[in-house]
């Protein structure tokens, strides 16, 4: 009768490696899990701090642009005239004065 014990045997032990391998694999989920809530508060964190950067680029461009508007405005427009009385010289189509 030692016949049938070894198919039991041999079931048995594939039931438990069934359990060992679902009870691992278990693991390994909550593992990946933890690993997927780390990389999504980095992303979210890197897009926080990809908002501010673009905010304040913007803000220096704006301040850029209004500095620039004040020099071909109040300044070279004033040099340009005070440049053609001293020379006698008419400056036409200048790139950059119409702006």
């Amino acid at each position: 009768m030692p016949l049938p014990l070894i198919p039991f045997l041999i079931g048995t032990g594939l039931v438990a490696l069934g359990i060992g391998k679902t009870v691992k694999a278990g693991l390994d989920n909550d593992e990946a899990n933890s690993y997927n809530k780390k990389a999504n508060n980095t992303i979210s964190k890197a897009k926080g701090r990809l908002e501010l950067a673009r905010k304040a680029s913007n803000t220096a461009l704006e301040a850029l642009g209004s500095k620039k508007l004040f020099m071909l405005d109040k300044n070279i427009t004033r040099f340009v005239a005070s440049f053609e009385k001293l020379k006698n010289v008419h400056l036409e189509d200048s790139t950059g004065l119409d702006d």
